[in-house]
C-alpha cells in the first residue's frame, strides 16, 4: 500500500543503500494475483490479508547465489483446480536489509532463509592488513613467547 496519490498501487519503493551503496530508491512490483485469487482482471491489486493467507501456491526460484541484482523464479498454483503460474523477477524481490520508503506496508513471502541467502553469500571475510613493523613486532613477540 503506497502513501500519497498511488494508494493501492502494486508498487513500493525500497532503499538498498545498506546492500549495494546506491542511494536512489528502487521500485519493486507486486506479483499480479487477480486471476490467482479469482478477481476480475480490471480490479486493482488490493488483496485482503485473509485472501493472501488462503492462497495455496508454490514458489520455485533459482539456486542461492551472491548476486543481489539477479533473481528469477516462478509462482505456481498448488491447487489442482486452478491452472495459474507467473514468472518472478528481481522487480518482485525485496532483500533483507532493504528499507521501505514512501510505502506503509507490503505483504510478502520469504523465499530464502539461513546461511544460503544472497546477503550471507555476498558477505566477505575482513582482510587484515599489517604493516611491516607490525609483522616484525609479531615475530619478535612470538619468539619471546616461545623462548620462555
Amino acid at each position: 500500500e503506497h502513501n500519497g496519490q498511488n494508494r493501492g498501487s502494486p508498487t513500493c519503493w525500497v532503499d538498498t543503500a545498506n546492500l549495494d551503496g546506491e542511494t536512489r530508491l528502487k521500485v519493486r512490483r507486486a506479483v499480479p494475483l487477480n486471476r490467482f485469487l479469482g478477481h476480475p482482471e480490471g480490479r486493482a491489486e488490493q488483496a485482503t490479508p485473509a485472501e493472501l493467507a488462503s492462497l495455496k501456491a508454490v514458489v520455485t526460484s533459482d539456486p542461492p547465489n551472491p548476486w543481489i541484482e539477479v533473481f528469477s523464479g516462478r509462482l505456481d498454483s498448488a491447487d489442482p483446480s486452478q491452472d495459474f503460474a507467473t514468472q518472478l523477477s528481481r522487480e518482485n524481490l525485496i532483500l533483507r536489509g532493504a528499507v521501505l520508503r514512501n510505502t506503509r506496508r507490503v505483504w510478502g513471502v520469504v523465499v530464502g532463509a539461513g546461511p544460503l541467502t544472497k546477503l550471507r553469500l555476498n558477505q566477505q571475510l575482513p582482510v587484515f592488513k599489517f604493516s611491516r613493523l607490525e609483522r616484525a613486532l609479531n615475530r619478535v613477540m612470538a619468539t619471546m613467547f616461545i623462548s620462555q
